[in-house]
Order: structure tokens, then C-alpha cells, then sequence
């Protein structure tokens, strides 16, 4: 199957033919960033109880945002879609006998580190405003994510660039308010154990002693990161499982395919909401239904044309992670700035959330231009730097 070539965001903004799929994957990556940063949003403006600061419980009408709740589904879509991306481009290379350990660190490090590293050192100060100069207002004094605030000191700083946060055993605290940060490090662990036992496994040029101990490295790490990463890795793997079989679906029921699958990963969400079962178990229906429904969209292999669409689905997509990475921090402040300038504003939970969601959709933004646009260039001049060779483009 024809796969997409895994550009950044300035070079996609400049990349004429892209198949039609590239755009379909950017919306769905764009939607499922949306989606977490409204739950947040919801929780943070109207309180975890779901009440608003004039003891009324905002309804659909009211308050939109409470139609929505399917922030930690996005990220299982994330994961998936992780796995065809990243995963995808280790297949690929090692089909082509090109992967290399070093440019792989270098594009996974620089990509991971280059929005992360920022959003902790500005995510520090925004926590610090937030909890000195609001600290009496509703959204700081009785927040779901400022309960328990720690201050984070260099320790935790470390810990969190090392992405050792989500890791159960080493019960790591929460990097100030930022509670989104905890899926990264699941990213990097999948990102270190795939190619381990990608190459282990089926690298051409591998010995046998490399295979041993690449098993070994990986079964060791399988049992560090814990059961709760180790068991989302195998959600991981169903992107690349999306990756490598190849695209059977007949040419005229490619369509047909696409909405079918489209509207039984619908049904699963939507059934997911009332069906009671175990958290993992959920999940992983979820992975599945949004695998096959990913399947069919890779089969739209054509060129993408410039459309509306096309524009509306790269300006959702490129700043997805720095909105990912850096909404909850900024939510709080705009929230408890708006409560303590504007309460009258805040009494109405709807304009509320529309005036902070907005002031932190422009703060992404912002820092996307800044930071996350520039993570190519970035990874350029580290390579030429520290490989001391001429660095060439490639994907982030």
C-alpha cells in the first residue's frame, strides 16, 4: 500500500501531492487534539461536578461542550494513528534496509522535545500566575486539576523530559496542572520498544546476538514501564498493523467501504457511552473499530487537491500537539482570569468557555509558530552539530 510520507508541518504546508487519505488522517488528528482540550475545557470552566458558579447544572443548549466527553477516546485514536505514522516509517525503512538507530532517535527526540521541553518551562510560570494571583477564585481554589498542587521542581523537570512520568512504579507527581503531559511518555516508550523488536525480529542485517539482546532490552523494559503502557502498546501496534496489510478492498467498493466502517466506529463510540465494561476492555474495542475504519481510508490513494477542506484540515492538524501539550496550564489561568475580571461573564458557562477556549486556541497557536513549526530545523542543526555531517531533509 502507498503510505504517506511522514512530513512536518512546514513541509506538508508546501508538499503539492499528497495522497487524499494524508488529508483525511490530518483531520482526524486535528479533531481528536480538539477534543481533548474541550473536555478539559468543560471541566476546568464549569468545575468536575459539572456547576457553574450560579449553582445551575448547564444543559446541552447552554453549554455545548457537555455534549462531548470523548477526550481520553481521542487519545487511544492518537495512539493508533502513532502507530501508523511512526511504526509505519520503521517497516518502511527496514523493508528498505535504511533504518538507522541515530536519524531515528534524532527525528523521534527532536519532534517529542522540541513542543515538550517549552511547554514545561512556560507551563511553570503560567502555574505560578495561576495559583498566586487567582488562588481564590473557584477554578484554582476547587479545581479538579489544582487539587493536591505541587510546584515543580528540577527533579520533576527531569524526570518529565526523560518521559518516565506515566511509569506506575516510580509514582511520579503530576507536572504542576498539566495532566495531559502523562500520554508522551507512553509515546516514547512505544517508540523505543517497536524498532527494538522490529529489528530483533525481521532486520536483515541483524546477528543473532543483536536479536538476543534487543529481545531481552525490550522484554526488560516491557515489564519496567509497567502493565498499564505495555498493555496500550498493543493498541499501538494496531496502526501498524493498519500499515502493512495491504489494501484489498476492491476499487468500487472503496467508497461504500469508507462509510460502512466510518459509521460502525461511530456506533462503537456512541455504544461505548452506555455499555458498562472494564476501561482497557473499552479501549480496545475502540482501537480495533477505529483500525478498520483506518484501513478503508488508506485505500483513497489519489492526489488531494486544493479545496477548502484541504486548508481547513492542515490548519486543524499541524498545531495539534502544541495544543495537546499545552492547553490545560493555559485553560486555568484564561478561565481564572475571566472569573476574577469578568464574573458576570462566568456566571454563563457557555460564553465562558467560548471566550477561554478561544483565548487558548490563539495562545496554540502562537506557540506552534514559535516552537513546533520549527522542529525540522531544529533536528537539522542538531544533526549537523552533533552527526558532524551535512544534515538532509527528512520527516520529523
Amino acid at each position: 500500500m502507498p503510505q504517506d510520507p511522514i512530513l512536518s508541518a512546514a513541509q506538508r504546508e508546501k508538499h503539492p501531492g499528497l495522497p487524499l487519505y494524508s488529508l483525511h488522517l490530518d483531520l482526524i488528528r486535528g479533531l481528536a487534539a480538539f477534543l481533548v482540550f474541550v473536555g478539559h475545557l468543560r471541566l476546568i470552566v464549569t468545575g468536575h461536578t459539572g456547576n457553574v458558579t450560579n449553582g445551575e447544572t448547564p444543559g446541552l443548549l447552554t453549554h455545548p461542550v457537555h455534549a462531548t466527553g470523548f477526550g481520553h477516546t481521542a487519545v487511544v485514536v492518537f495512539f493508533v494513528l502513532s502507530g501508523y505514522l511512526v511504526g509505519g516509517t520503521v517497516v518502511r525503512d527496514l523493508a528498505r534496509g535504511s533504518f538507522s538507530w541515530v536519524k531515528y532517535a534524532f527525528r523521534r527526540l527532536s519532534r517529542l522535545w522540541t513542543v515538550l521541553i517549552p511547554t514545561l518551562m512556560i507551563g511553570f510560570f503560567i502555574d505560578a500566575i495561576s495559583t498566586h494571583c487567582f488562588a481564590t477564585t473557584r477554578v484554582v481554589s476547587q479545581g479538579l486539576f489544582t487539587e493536591g498542587f505541587h510546584t515543580p521542581g528540577i527533579g520533576i523537570f527531569l524526570q518529565y523530559i526523560s518521559f518516565l512520568q506515566s511509569i506506575a512504579r516510580l509514582n511520579i507527581i503530576t507536572y504542576g496542572t498539566n495532566v495531559a503531559l502523562w500520554s508522551l511518555s507512553n509515546e516514547f516508550w512505544y517508540y523505543l520498544l517497536f524498532p527494538m523488536l522490529a529489528v530483533a525480529l525481521f532486520g536483515k542485517r541483524t546477528g543473532w546476538l543483536a536479536r538476543v539482546a534487543l529481545l531481552l532490552v525490550a522484554g526488560f523494559l516491557l515489564w519496567f514501564v509497567g502493565t498499564r503502557i505495555s498493555g496500550y502498546f498493543l493498541l499501538w501496534l494496531c496502526g501498524v498493523l493498519a500499515y502493512i496489510v495491504p489494501a484489498k478492498i476492491p476499487t468500487r467498493f472503496q467508497s461504500a467501504a469508507t462509510i460502512v466502517l466510518a459509521l460502525q466506529f461511530i456506533v462503537v463510540l456512541v455504544s461505548m457511552r452506555f455499555i458498562p465494561t472494564e476501561g482497557f476492555t473499552t479501549d480496545a474495542l475502540i482501537s480495533f473499530s477505529f483500525t478498520l475504519m483506518l484501513y478503508a481510508i488508506l485505500h483513497q490513494v489519489g492526489p488531494a487537491s486544493a479545496s477548502l477542506y484541504s486548508r481547513f484540515a492542515h490548519f486543524i492538524s499541524f498545531p495539534s500537539y502544541s495544543l495537546y501539550a499545552t492547553h490545560v496550564p493555559v485553560c486555568i489561568l484564561f478561565a481564572a482570569g475571566c472569573e476574577a475580571f469578568f464574573p458576570s461573564l462566568f456566571r454563563h458557562a457557555g460564553l465562558a468557555t467560548a471566550a477561554v477556549g478561544a483565548s487558548v486556541l490563539v495562545y496554540s497557536g502562537i506557540f506552534y509558530l514559535i516552537f513546533e513549526r520549527n522542529t525540522d530545523r531544529i533536528r537539522r542543526f542538531a544533526e549537523a552539530h552533533l552527526l558532524r555531517q551535512p544534515a538532509t531533509p527528512h520527516p520529523s
